[in-house]
């Protein structure tokens, strides 16, 4: 640690930093009030902690630092009331990997424990972080409590094509919707799963794309279900997934893809208490698509119907050879119309109903430029022009493989 005063802050922020490296969860919780509220800008979207239960799970990420070194570049702290400010570079080593990014930390003291923390990385005026929370743990977890269900929303990075995976955690059980990519994700979500303490009881998996269920055997395959159509899109396009990734991403992924082992019909079931309600969705951004409700809570399990500014696949066609954009709009349009607030995405950070209009908006644009471009690198070019700062790029090349290697029609 370099630079902290030797102050009553000072040398509560060094016994802070130790119990990180420590990974003393309790004794960092010692530190905080009971009622205490953590503020994150760890994402773009804030994500807020309340109570000692709700912060010992924020702090579960400490567990994967192997290394800690804290630089501080800017100080400040007030008494009366007691207050600190401050900026942090930080260089942090998890699992081998190396890390270097600036924290802005704020602290607000009552009766000598931190009521009031404000954490994050600093925010540039471009939207930018200072760092990558990804180079840390190489995937990012934020968390939405409502009701009796919390949901974990567990972030691939985007050399994984940035897919969600998602945990539902009903009172006493865990299901588990999608799966990484690539193993040493998948590997990293296992972990987290079972520092959760509870029994997974279903594995979902929504649709047949590679992203999202390739590493289902690093779970409990025989929990795993999925559509009667989406196993047989599989039986078809199995051994072509399986060789197109193996050229892009060789022994990253597992050594025993397995298909999902059992079929789930559309309908309500219930688990734990809590009602799902499982959909089926025929020829959009896949073939055949299960998006999962919790109606009593509002909440959407969108997966791939919905993308948040990422690049989105486009290239899905129907049986007779016609891109499905059409027909992706007309549910988008329908499930706009239900009670759902809170949407989570197949790729992006989770938001509200507001994600509709920008994914069908996305879709609009892209089926003008599929018109107009006569070249993959023309159709990659425009999306780039119109959407800069959209991420996973990856999109845009398997699109315009899948559209101009075998046509648009």
């Amino acid at each position: 640690m370099k630079n902290v005063p030797d102050t009553k802050l000072g040398r509560m922020y060094r016994k802070h930093i130790n119990l990180i490296l420590k990974k003393d969860i309790e004794g960092l919780l010692d530190q905080y009030t009971d009622d205490a509220v953590l503020i994150s800008s760890f994402l773009k979207k804030p994500i807020i902690y309340r109570g000692r239960e709700e912060l010992r799970e924020h702090m579960q990420g400490i567990l994967g630092i192997d290394d800690l070194e804290t630089n501080i570049v800017f100080w400040g702290e007030t008494e009366n009331p007691d207050t600190l400010m401050i900026t942090e570079q930080i260089t942090m080593k998890s699992q081998g990997d190396k890390a270097k990014m600036r924290f802005a930390d704020s602290w607000v003291l009552r009766d000598g424990k931190i009521a009031i923390h404000f954490a994050g990385m600093v925010q540039y005026p471009d939207g930018s972080l200072g760092g990558n929370i990804m180079d840390i743990h190489k995937c990012t977890v934020s968390k939405i409590k409502k009701g009796n269900v919390k949901i974990h929303i567990f972030t691939s990075p985007e050399e994984g094509e940035m897919p969600n995976s998602i945990i539902v955690e009903t009172p006493n059980k865990l299901v588990l919707v999608d799966a990484p990519l690539l193993k040493p994700y998948a590997d990293r979500l296992k972990k987290y799963i079972e520092s959760l303490n509870k029994p997974v009881e279903k594995h979902f998996i929504t649709h047949a794309h590679p992203d999202h269920w390739f590493t289902a055997c690093v779970f409990d395959i025989d929990k795993t279900y999925a559509l009667q159509e989406m196993l047989d899109e599989l039986n078809v396009l199995f051994d072509l997934q399986i060789q197109y990734h193996t050229q892009l991403h060789g022994n990253l992924l597992p050594k025993n893809i397995q298909k999902p082992k059992n079929i789930i019909e559309a309908g309500d079931i219930e688990i734990d208490g809590i009602t799902f309600s499982i959909n089926k969705a025929i020829d959009m951004e896949d073939n055949a698509m299960m998006i999962i409700g919790i109606p009593n809570e509002k909440i959407l399990l969108a997966q791939d119907l919905i993308y948040n500014e990422t690049y989105m696949y486009v290239a899905t066609k129907t049986q007779d050879g016609q891109l499905c954009i059409d027909n992706w709009i007309k549910y988008l349009e329908e499930y706009k119309k239900k009670d759902y607030t809170i949407i989570i995405p197949g790729h992006g950070e989770f938001s509200d109903a507001s994600l509709f209009d920008s994914t069908i908006a996305y879709l609009k644009d892209a089926k003008k430029i599929i018109a107009s471009s006569t070249t993959s690198e023309e159709f990659i070019k425009q999306f780039k022009d119109k959407y800069p700062n959209y991420r996973i790029p990856l999109m845009l090349e398997m699109s315009a493989f899948m559209l101009y290697q075998f046509g648009k029609e």
